[in-house]
């Protein structure tokens, strides 16, 4: 079995440069579990998912970032015919509702103690923040655990996102751990964005060993990193290093575009990884001390054969990287699709609350329930094209003019949650979102955050003006009264 994961740079972005589909890609990729980052999606596109994101054969598992558009986002592919995992989950910070559908109930997560005292030392923001961003997808496959992680791209420590970063990582180790001590097999593949060691520099390898020694100075991301590895004490092996430990030439996994350099001088780093770890007790070791290229490392009942970097595989500033394993059995796959998976969410039982709170029901929907043709063709309008929703008032209250649905109806038909972008038109920015809110009977705000011209992610500030808001998601949720 192949295990690959990729930075792509924008799922859809990724396949126009290449002029192909998702399918086309996989096939290219010959993996059998492929874990994107950066996917670049919410899932205000999911009405286009089924047409970006599905290909016949293989069981997809997305998350999304929920406040911001075109930003982050992890994907896991699986090739049905190799692997369909036992369950599926998004976040690592357990604040994100469990999937669940009539064939797939919502499993318990992974590693996850709601009674913890470790998650009291961090606040709910702290926690939302964790899952809002997409920034991991979990599956269980039986013989393993798997974290597809995209890690936060900063480096000043003084920087609030760094913070963050730093939190998601705390909160990932100790996910792992929880797992590994319950005597599962664990692996999390990904883009860490992290350059660990010198080796894994193109600016600090043929450094003198005097400045080599301040590599980690100021980077306690580094730091967390080495402690992960079994050299420094954690339960993890960076496959790479475990079969290449001295190659550094053909080991840099991203470049700068801008400067062409992977093309011109191979000037990059070595930020993504594929670790994978024993439960305590099962300790990882090669067949033959020595000679893991050879023989491989025993993991999870089998063993590691391979790992490699294609870092002339194209399409991205990143290039895929794998692992091969070789398990004592195949993976299970007798047993329900989890509820996670795209096929689910593509079946328009999400999108259909989506386009009925920015547009209310077709006549059709009113009758029998059923969506009409104009809902599954519903134009997305671009953020300069935004509609006023209107207000509520007695001269619109029937007539032609559609009512929005019932909590009855709406619980009727399962769609509790959904996501919605829009522009604000007017300062402050509570105006917008009451104009949004009174646009469906029996709901509450649960979330809302812009992104703003700067590039900063912030909460959401009503104080903030309008003028410098490119545009807000929220999070409505309909409740019993």
């Amino acid at each position: 079995m192949r295990l690959l994961s990729f930075n792509i740079n924008g799922i859809r972005a990724g396949l126009a440069r290449r002029g192909e589909n998702i399918s086309q890609l996989l096939s290219r990729l010959r993996a059998d579990i492929v874990c994107f980052q950066e996917t670049k999606l919410t899932k205000l596109d999911v009405d286009n998912l089924s047409r970006i994101g599905s290909a016949e054969g293989w069981e997809a598992y997305y998350s999304f970032c929920t406040y911001r558009g075109a930003y982050s986002g992890t994907a896991t592919y699986c090739r049905s015919a190799a692997t369909r995992p036992l369950s599926a989950e998004e976040g690592l910070a357990g604040t994100i509702p469990l999937a669940s559908s009539s064939a797939s109930p919502a499993a318990d997560r992974l590693g996850f103690s709601a009674d913890d005292p470790f998650w009291s030392s961090y606040s709910e923001q702290e926690l939302g923040l964790i899952d809002q961003q997409g920034r991991c997808v979990i599956t269980d496959h039986g013989a393993f655990v798997l974290f597809n992680l995209y890690a936060p791209a900063v480096t000043d420590i003084t920087s609030p996102r760094f913070s963050y970063k730093m939190h998601l990582y705390e909160v990932l180790k100790h996910r792992a751990e929880a797992l590994l001590a319950a005597g599962r097999s664990v692996i999390i593949a990904g883009d860490f964005n992290i350059a660990p060691k010198p080796i894994d520099h193109c600016d600090w390898h043929k450094s003198s060993a005097a400045r080599q020694a301040h590599f980690h100075d100021d980077r306690p991301d580094r730091e967390w990193f080495l402690k992960l590895l079994q050299e420094g004490g954690g339960p993890f092996v960076d496959s790479y290093r475990a079969f290449h430990p001295a190659d550094q030439h053909y080991a840099y996994t991203v470049w700068n575009q801008a400067t062409n350099a992977r093309k011109s001088g191979n000037r990059g780093s070595r930020v993504d990884f594929i670790l994978f770890a024993e439960p305590p007790g099962r300790e990882l070791t090669a067949v033959a001390p020595g000679t893991e290229a050879l023989h491989g490392v025993q993991w999870a009942g089998g063993r590691v054969t391979a790992a490699g970097i294609d870092s002339a595989f194209e399409g991205s500033d990143h290039c895929p990287i794998w692992m091969d394993v070789e398990l004592p059995q195949q993976l299970l796959q007798d047993h329900p699709v989890p509820a996670m998976a795209l096929q689910h969410h593509a079946s328009g039982q999400r999108n259909k609350l989506t386009s009925w709170l920015q547009k209310g029901p077709n006549k059709r929907e009113e009758a029998d329930g059923s969506p009409g043709p104009s809902s599954q063709q519903q134009p997305q309008l671009s953020p300069g094209r935004r509609k006023r929703p209107r207000r509520s008032s007695p001269a619109h209250s029937g007539g032609d003019s559609p009512q929005r649905p019932s909590l009855e109806e709406l619980l009727q038909r399962g769609n509790l949650n959904t996501q919605i972008k829009a522009a604000p038109w007017e300062p402050p920015l509570t105006r917008f979102l009451t104009r949004l809110l009174r646009s469906c009977d029996s709901a509450r705000l649960i979330s809302a955050t812009g992104f703003w011209a700067r590039g900063f992610e912030d909460g959401y500030n009503e104080t903030v003006p309008a003028s410098v808001v490119r545009y807000a998601e929220v999070t409505v949720q309909v409740l019993p009264s």
